[in-house]
């Protein structure tokens, strides 16, 4: 028996940004895997995808804490979660769709930088930058009235502001400090304010990272929504460039999930998937083994958790630590990566959270024992259902998930074919008023709740085809349906 208890490792949380609050050395488990790190930081890179869970907000947290031990180094994590993207509707502007809301985009992103220009730039002997930075720090206290503002309050105030032009101007020497009688909107001072910045970054001698996230939290399907993302992306791309042509140090990273980028619709968008974007996968192998990138990134928490471990090999943590198969009726029993990755959508919250129910019921315990991964195999299915249902949101009405899972579950099917569901269906249709049901299957195959599976006769056995594995992967109504393994519980399906 190991020495050592299940409370002696770190296992984590199913938030990045609550790990990195309450972790105060969280920094030491995190697992760069793909050197995700160095890729984003890349000048070219500006655009980080991931599935809801693959975590995009805690490498921007780890970003952020690896920032604090380089000199001269400072990244500063914008978070538009309590913002209401509404309030973008009131800056709508003339400009063809969907570049209508560029402009209050660039001026927000200005802004932010401008903060933490004024925040971090040390007092130096050139005169005539002082003179510019003591302009700029005026600038936002005599028109925002702090100098501590989170993206809500920029907003906030640009919408009801009309911003003192005669400060504004003699920001650039074309206007006396003490002229502030000329007064005017946000548009009007736009290329002012990056005059000035521009000059500001071009003497510093910092170098600076503004990350954008959260833009996702109050996703909508629909236009106002996806040009306000679409113009984020493309102002931070002409803004990113700019930056590059000048030789500045500073850039600007736009996290998002990729379901929603996928729905976005502009003709430059692909342009910039292909040279300025990187997507967080956590492998998607058809064949699992125990040297699974997540399981590695288990482990490595597992190392860094106990200081004896920190030189043994992935290998024999492992096998310290997930010794049993798990006896769920199949011959020999599933090796525990197997069992675990399969009521996963290969991400690490997934596995975190798992891992995080069995340590807390069993604290005690010298490893992930088969009875413990059983035991709360009925709380992660709960969890995971919630995850989907939450993923969902914004790409179906809340109506029609509960409907869509009520049906799976009342179908009670584990492997079906389409006409069997569509039969249910149609003699049970007063249950489901919302649904649609080829919507619905579209949009669970989508999402990985539901996959495609058929029977191959020279081989001799089934093969299956979910989006996550296969991101190319599209629904084919013509083979048999598939209910994600996690979902088996929760729907009463074992």
């Amino acid at each position: 028996m190991s020495k050592y208890k299940l409370e002696d490792i770190t296992i984590g949380y199913n938030d990045g940004k609550k790990e990195a609050e309450y972790i105060s050395n969280f920094h030491k488990y995190y697992y760069n895997y793909n050197n995700i790190y160095e890729s984003i930081l890349k000048k070219e890179k500006f655009l980080l995808l991931g599935r809801k869970g693959t975590g995009k907000s805690f490498l921007a947290e780890y970003i952020q804490k690896k920032a604090e031990f380089k000199e001269n180094n400072y990244v500063k994590i914008s978070d538009f979660k309590e913002l209401k993207l509404k309030e973008f509707i009131y800056f709508k502007s003339e400009e063809t769709s969907p570049n209508e809301f560029i402009a209050i985009w660039e001026w927000l992103i200005l802004i932010e930088i401008a903060l933490m220009i004024i925040e971090k730039e040390p007092i130096r002997f050139d005169f005539k930058f002082q003179i510019k930075l003591s302009k700029l720090k005026r600038f936002i206290k005599s028109n925002f009235k702090n100098l501590k503002l989170n993206t809500n309050d920029i907003v906030k105030t640009t919408k009801k502001a009309s911003f003192k032009g005669g400060i504004f101007n003699s920001l650039t020497g074309s206007a006396s400090i003490s002229d502030e009688s000329n007064k005017g909107s946000y548009l009007n001072y736009i290329n002012d304010l990056k005059e000035v910045i521009f000059y500001l970054l071009k003497k510093s001698n910092m170098e600076y990272t503004l990350i954008l996230d959260e833009l996702d939290d109050k996703f909508k399907n629909d236009k106002n929504y996806k040009n306000i993302i679409i113009s984020a992306i493309k102002i931070v791309d002409k803004l990113n460039m700019n930056f590059s042509k000048n030789k500045l140090k500073i850039k600007v990273i736009i996290l998002l999930r990729s379901d929603i980028f996928s729905i976005l619709n502009d003709s430059n968008l692909n342009k910039i998937k292909q040279d300025n974007s990187i997507e967080i996968e956590w492998g998607t192998s058809s064949r699992i083994r125990k040297y699974e990138p997540l399981m590695k990134m288990i482990t490595n928490r597992i190392k860094n958790s106990i200081p004896e471990l920190a030189k043994v090999a992935h290998n024999d943590i492992y096998d310290m630590f997930f010794k049993e198969k798990i006896q769920v009726g199949y011959n020999n029993g599933l090796s525990p990566e197997i069992f675990l990755l399969q009521r996963s959508f290969f991400r690490p919250r997934d596995i975190i959270t798992y891992l995080k129910f069995i340590k807390e019921k069993y604290p005690n315990g010298h490893h992930f024992r088969n009875d413990y991964i059983i035991d709360l195999e009925i709380k992660y299915s709960e969890y995971f259902l919630d995850e989907l249902r939450n993923e969902l949101k914004g790409h179906l009405k809340d109506r029609e998930i509960e409907e869509g899972f009520s049906l799976l579950r009342q179908f009670h099917k584990k492997h079906f074919s389409y006409e069997e569901i569509k039969q249910y269906y149609q003699k049970n249709k007063e249950r489901y008023a919302s649904l649609n049901l080829d919507l619905i299957l579209k949009t669970f195959f989508k999402f990985g709740a539901i996959g495609n599976s058929w029977y191959v006769k020279g081989k001799d056995k089934y093969k299956y085809c979910y989006s996550y594995i296969d991101k190319r992967a599209e629904i084919d109504f013509s083979k048999d349906f598939t209910l994600h393994m996690g979902l088996n519980k929760v729907l009463k399906l074992d």
